[in-house]
């Protein structure tokens, strides 16, 4: 098993991060389209409190990411254009600056709430900012803004990846994949 990424692919850590921050990115949407749904209630308050905690977790998960890129060789890109190269840097930066500025958007705006942060019940963050309604109605809306283009961001690199797998057959995404035997 290749730990670290090589020229020709990613190695096991930048998969696993990789994937990982997928699933829980996908959690955080569906938790909070299913929150939303609901009226004030113990369920409400309990999906909240998951998605402020897997969305502390994705801000951990991608600052670990962003160091260990540092220190790892990056898989020589696949045949594109100049443009698509400055594109996929664009799609990429661009995902990883949303996912270190929403989690902390979305804790200052429960501070600016009067609501904690509690990290799995682990742990309790502290107050970002002093209780304002005014704050955590502008937050909200940046917070859901922000997540929104994170949204459309995150389904262009998926179309773009399906894009290369499927028609240009490329080998991109078998870069971020396990290697099992076919």
């Amino acid at each position: 098993m290749q730990i670290r990424d090589s020229n020709a692919r990613y190695g096991f850590i930048s998969q696993l991060l990789h994937w990982l921050m997928a699933l829980l990115i996908g959690l955080q949407f569906v938790w909070a389209w299913r929150f939303l749904q609901l009226d004030i209630g113990r369920e409400r308050y309990e999906l909240v409190n998951q998605h402020k905690s897997i969305g502390i977790t994705l801000l951990l998960l991608v600052l670990l990411r962003i160091v260990w890129r540092q220190f790892n060789i990056k898989p020589t890109p696949v045949s594109m254009s100049d443009k698509q190269k400055q594109a996929m840097k664009l799609v990429h930066r661009s995902i990883y600056a949303l996912l270190v500025v929403i989690p902390p958007l979305g804790w200052a705006m429960s501070s600016a709430g009067g609501f904690t942060v509690n990290w799995f019940e682990l742990m309790q963050l502290p107050a970002l900012l002093e209780q304002n309604d005014a704050h955590k109605t502008l937050l909200r809306s940046i917070h859901a803004t922000f997540a929104w283009l994170l949204f459309v961001v995150l389904g262009g690199h998926i179309l773009m990846a399906g894009y290369h797998h499927f028609y240009l057959k490329d080998g991109l995404l078998w870069r971020m994949l396990p290697r099992w035997k076919r």
